[in-house]
């Protein structure tokens, strides 16, 4: 019994893609704009195009009503950020002529801000993507379409979407600069392999005040200078099958291991060796040193568990903080 069970569950679970055919998932966004209509009480139009999955969800009455778009703000004035997501049913909004959809957003009605919008004193960014709810017999879930580009207005940061509690060290970091264009705009995304090698180089380039030659060097994947550079120094390497990945997510123990050969190509005399050697927390042998080395000198810390979490990924605006926190190691 408890196997006929079982492949009934199956059966009925997969039913529903075999009748439909692929999974109905919405498109991305196109020609994404922000613009600031100043009145009385400025208020900002978001405008975009959609991509045809997009508009064929809507022209499809068993979709339109679960369409809807999800609108992301970051706004910050000096120290003080504001972090919001609200959503719009799709089938609410205005049309435009040349197929582009637009929201009208009044942040102080909505409440995303205390006082009416002010472009000479605060930074207003905004990025939009395409949402359709769905239910099944496990429950309700969404499938989402990529985010648009970020569109800002008013005073402009040298980076945006950061934690408020990152943003003293942060500007450190961009005096030390340390925060390559690539991750600028959104420093709560995951940093990938590709962009931390980008970091350590321009940590390199910045504290030696040498620049790095990366002439011989070669990936399958990736021509990308500023990773061929941070081969060239030797701080990272790639696959046997000759690839570096670049768009793969970086382990946090991965970056231990990175800065420590940075440290050590500034100092060659600094010495990264713990011992007795006790694996702990789950750290692959050869990143312990490394880790130890960050965490007995305040650099890495662990979670409000102790747990340093050496397996796990990591965001643009945390590998930063690290870079900058063993930048001043040698002041």
């Amino acid at each position: 019994m408890k196997k006929v069970f079982i492949c009934l569950m199956v059966l009925i679970i997969l039913v529903p893609s075999i009748s439909t055919g692929q999974i109905a998932r919405p498109g991305s966004i196109k020609q994404f704009s922000a613009e600031l209509v100043e009145e009385e009480n400025p208020f900002f139009v978001l405008r975009w195009k959609d991509e045809e999955e997009t508009i064929s969800l809507y022209n499809n009455e068993a979709y339109r009503e679960d369409l809807y778009v999800q609108v992301n703000f970051y706004v910050r004035n000096e120290d003080s950020v504001i972090m919001r997501e609200m959503n719009f049913k799709y089938i609410d909004l205005a049309r435009e002529e040349g197929g582009f959809t637009r929201i009208d957003l009044d942040l102080l009605r909505l409440g995303i801000v205390e006082e009416p919008v002010n472009v000479m004193f605060s930074s207003y960014n905004f990025r939009v993507r395409i949402g359709l709810a769905q239910r099944d017999i496990l429950g309700s879930y969404t499938l989402f379409g990529s985010y648009s580009p970020t569109v800002s207005s008013g005073k402009i940061y040298p980076y945006n979407y950061a934690s408020p509690w990152a943003l003293q060290e942060l500007d450190k970091a961009y005096e030390y600069s340390l925060i390559p264009d690539c991750i600028s705009s959104n420093m709560r995304d995951v940093i990938t392999r590709e962009e931390f090698a980008q970091v350590m180089v321009a940590y390199y380039e910045s504290k030696t005040g040498q620049e790095i030659d990366p002439v011989g060097q070669y990936f399958a994947d990736t021509d990308n200078q500023e990773v061929l550079k941070a081969a060239a120094l030797g701080i990272i390497t790639g696959y046997e099958d000759g690839t570096y990945r670049p768009d793969n997510p970086i382990t946090r123990q991965d970056i231990a291991v990175v800065i420590g050969r940075t440290l050590q190509k500034v100092d060659p005399t600094l010495s990264l060796s713990y011992s007795p050697v006790a694996i702990e927390n789950g750290i692959s042998a050869y990143a312990y040193d490394s880790m130890m080395f960050l965490v007995h000198n305040g650099i890495l810390k662990g979670d409000e568990t102790n747990n340093l979490n050496p397996l796990e990924h990591t965001t643009r605006e945390q590998a930063v903080l690290l870079t900058t926190r063993a930048y001043e190691y040698f002041q």
